[in-house]
């Protein structure tokens, strides 16, 4: 899933702004799950970083919702991603050796929310 939800995107989504090759995508699948991955997309070029939900519904397509958007240098990564109750909590953080705690943040997403989720 992880290789499936960096190109889709990669060439889907963000095609448009993914024009340099510092640019960096990464995905995180949460144990046990192979319908769901977050993705973060690390645009150099254009100094942002977005974190993406990203499934795979049942008919084999994926869908995608925007987590957070930080623009003008600041990275996020992607800390960490599971599946409890029901629910998807992804926790966002400035990276390690930060302590931005604007930037940090966990999300919890209803598995219900997300349409058609295989």
């Amino acid at each position: 899933m992880t290789k499936e939800a960096r190109f889709f995107i990669q060439n889907t989504v963000v095609e448009d702004e993914f024009d340099s090759i510092q640019d960096e995508i990464y995905a995180i699948v949460p144990e046990g799950r192979k319908n769901i991955a977050v993705v973060r997309a690390w645009l150099e070029s254009k100094r942002k970083t977005i974190i993406f939900l990203v499934w795979k519904t049942k008919s084999g397509h994926f869908k995608y919702v925007e987590l957070r958007r930080v623009i003008n240098g600041k990275e996020l990564h992607i800390d960490q991603i599971v599946v409890q109750n029901k629910t998807v909590i992804v926790s966002i953080d400035a990276g390690e050796g930060y302590n931005r705690k604007n930037l940090m943040e966990k999300q919890e997403i209803p598995l219900g929310d997300l349409k058609g989720l295989q």
